[in-house]
């Protein structure tokens, strides 16, 4: 996915402040880490929780979110922050 397909989201949190109990649909996770959706499949396989309630839409808790990374080993959260762009 290039840069000129990622949908335009404004997250007034900023990019690692969720809400625990907000849903964050698929696009809005992809667009806020700068991340592809390949990326995310392979969050999911290394256990990245995610719903999918009776559509074809992807949504994911800001509780899950954060719990993924706080599963993640030290220097999987330093490559995770070098991923970022500036």
């Amino acid at each position: 996915m290039t840069q000129a397909n990622t949908p335009n989201f404004h997250n007034p949190l900023g990019p690692l402040c969720f809400d625990r109990d907000g849903l964050y649909p698929q696009e809005l996770v992809v667009a806020i880490f700068g991340i592809a959706k390949t990326t995310l499949g392979k969050w999911h396989a290394r256990g990245l929780r995610h719903l999918r309630p009776g559509t074809n839409k992807v949504y994911y808790l800001g509780s899950d979110i954060i719990k993924f990374f706080d599963s993640l080993p030290p220097a999987d959260k330093e490559k995770s922050d070098e991923s970022k762009p500036e």
